[in-house]
């Protein structure tokens, strides 16, 4: 079997082994990763560079390469230049299309896409962009079938309404000899729409039925279902419809984990049935991980690692740049403040003159860093902490090994810097979703999955529908007459209409009518997630850019009048993270009155504030979270002036 998005496979194979009469355990994989598995079978047989390893390689090419069209040299000179090139070439890498433009830097970017394909190739190197059309290349060059597709008698494939034109070649090349059944969701499409418009039994060339389910639909299965197709809601009841309205994005995160922790009250449920899902992966998905994970909230990401806010990825860069310069006086305190036990193996000869991977692996050892983390974090934090270390040391041996890159300290700290900024497109990630805690993702991610608990947020104006954001290297004027850009549609007003049930009658604008809709459908696949409790969330204004009001989404604004939702606000505290903000903010209060007390000749009772702190030290006395107790002396340390904030 054969699942389009690699997400969600391994639950996904536990509820088909439930309903499928077999003792074996139906095989189930990812499209890409059944294409890797042929390839593997073929002579070429490429290494596979990872996300980061991508990143590093693309780095070294675009600085040797010469740009002949004079709107790419003076974009070039931008630091955002190599994140907008990476992003194209990822996803014309995916398309793999002959593409004719008369557009001459369109044409270049093609023709460097082409030329970074070739690089890596002929390092024995292969991008999992590239894996498909490889194995379908070998494919099609053999006269006899792979060994591998001899093992099946039928391939069964799901999601294939977001099958793009090469992986429906590939599915044909794969099953010459084999039976091919393919399920697929009618208006579910998310990803392959927005390189082809139209339904895909418009693609496919098989036999069709229609299959339609009969069971009991619940109050979020309505609303996605009303989303997606326009649908009316049925008479069955709608509850389990809920909305949170806040002031600023941090007070909505915050209210999400306060839910969070009075359903698990209340419902006995567990971190990992519930799910907070934004529009995609350009969303502030880390900074919704950090909110969280603030209020005492174990979270999962797919989209961003947040290797970046990882401790011990941290303490790892920090004992690259200190071996990088010769003793780098930051990182060196840094380490001592982590590490003090530990910071003579720093000045190890040894240390200082092996290479990147084996000093590094040496530090890991020397200073128990696993067991420092086991014995500290939760044990789905240290899984993922390894999980990090890991991917730290994998990269230090790719620039090693690598022959495109300078096998240095300052090429490991480059790499890794990147590795630190870097969040996969929706389009790119191949991991499972991980188990323990709540996910945090994007809508793409959670398609086809579902938890007890899901709370889409931002569902507001600017992101429901959103302006789209495809690179800053072209402008969206310039994009609707440039068909040929990757993951762009420029489609006609029947185009629009054939791809989107939802879509008016009367179109002006068909390629800002295309884009509108998608937006519409990203939030049904969100509502689709949840099986008992929806809650769509919208905050009023950006902190940092006050007075801004932001409206709530159009989408919702209509719901509210076909569906009955269910304010929810949050007076009790019920997350760790709440508790411990109150408290410090209430110090913070306290101090500022009496600092400022002479001067507007307010009262201040002394005796309330001695009952105050002694109760405050009373908490401190009993927590074993020296945080805790650091956070409070940072608060009387900025009220005293002693510290200020940068």
């Amino acid at each position: 079997m054969l699942k389009r998005f690699p997400t969600g496979i391994e639950t996904f194979t536990d509820v088909l082994a439930t309903h499928v009469d077999s003792v074996e355990r139906p095989e189930v994989m990812s499209l890409t990763r059944f294409a890797r598995t042929i390839l593997e079978s073929s002579p070429e047989n490429p290494t596979l560079v990872s996300q980061h390893e991508r990143a590093a390689v693309l780095a070294s090419v675009l600085s040797g390469y010469e740009w002949t069209d004079l709107f790419l040299q003076q974009a070039s000179a931008f630091d955002a230049f190599e994140d907008d090139v990476g992003r194209f070439t990822l996803a014309a890498a995916w398309q793999n299309q002959d593409v004719d433009t008369n557009d001459p830097a369109l044409a270049e970017l093609f023709d460097f896409t082409a030329h970074l394909q070739e690089v890596l190739a002929t390092n024995e190197y292969a991008e999992r962009a590239s894996i498909i059309p490889r194995a379908l290349e070998y494919l099609e060059a053999e006269t006899a079938p792979s060994p591998i597709l001899d093992r099946f008698d039928l391939i069964l494939t799901v999601e294939v309404e977001e099958f793009s034109a090469l992986e429906r070649r590939f599915l044909a090349a794969v099953s010459t000899d084999t039976e091919l059944v393919c399920v697929g969701e009618r208006h579910g499409s998310i990803q392959r729409v927005r390189n082809e418009p139209g339904d895909i039994t418009d693609h496919l060339q098989m036999e069709t039925f229609v299959h339609d389910s009969s069971s009991p639909i619940s109050g979020p299965a309505q609303v996605a279902a009303h989303l997606a197709t326009g649908e009316a809601p049925k008479p069955e009841a709608t509850d389990g419809l809920f909305e949170i309205t806040e002031e600023t994005f941090a007070d909505q995160v915050q209210t999400v984990a306060e839910e969070i922790e009075r359903r698990r009250t209340t419902e006995g449920w567990s971190y990992d049935e519930f799910a907070v899902v934004l529009k995609d992966s350009s969303s502030p998905i880390q900074e919704t991980v950090r909110i969280l994970q603030q209020a005492g909230i174990p979270t999962a990401s797919i989209t961003t690692s947040a290797l970046s806010d990882d401790p011990a990825a941290r303490e790892l860069y920090h004992v690259a740049r200190y071996l990088k310069s010769g003793g780098d006086d930051q990182s060196r305190t840094l380490l001592e403040a982590r590490v003090p036990d530990f910071t003579m193996i720093l000045d190890d000869d040894e240390l200082a003159t092996a290479s990147v991977s084996d000093a590094l692996t040496t530090w890991v050892l020397d200073t128990d860093l696993k067991q420092r983390v086991a014995s500290t974090e939760s044990r789905l934090e240290a899984r993922i902490q390894f999980q990090h270390i890991k991917r730290v040391l994998d990269l230090a041996r790719f620039v090693e090994d690598c022959p495109l890159l300078d096998s240095s300290w300052d090429a490991f700290c480059q790499a890794l810097e990147r590795a630190f900024r870097y969040s996969a497109p929706d389009f790119y990630s191949e991991v499972d979703v991980k188990e323990g805690g709540v996910l945090v993702d994007s809508a793409r991610v959670v398609k086809n999955a579902s938890w007890k608990a899901v709370f889409v947020l931002n569902v507001v104006e600017e992101e429901y529908p959103a302006v789209p954001r495809f690179s800053s290297l072209f402008p969206i004027a310039q994009l609707k007459s440039l068909p040929e850009y990757p993951a762009v549609t420029s489609p006609t007003r029947d185009e629009v209409r054939a791809t989107f049930p939802t879509a008016d009658d009367d179109i002006e604008h068909p390629f800002s009518a295309y884009y509108t809709e998608l937006s519409r459908r990203l939030l049904a696949v969100g509502a689709n997630a949840a099986t008992d409790q929806l809650y769509f969330c919208t905050y009023a204004e950006n902190a940092a850019d006050p007075g801004k009001y932001k409206q709530p989404s159009r989408f919702l604004q209509q719901l509210r009048d076909l569906f009955e939702f269910d304010l929810i606000t949050h007076e009790d505290v019920h997350s760790q993270g709440r508790a411990a903000t109150r408290v410090l903010s209430s110090v913070e209060r306290t101090l500022q009155d009496v600092r400022t007390a002479p001067v507007t000749g307010d009262e201040v009772d002394l005796n309330a504030i001695e009952t105050q702190f002694g109760a405050i030290q009373q908490l401190l006395d009993e927590t074993d979270d020296p945080g805790l107790e650091a956070a409070f002396e940072a608060h009387v340390d900025f009220a005293e002036g002693r510290v200020r904030r940068d």
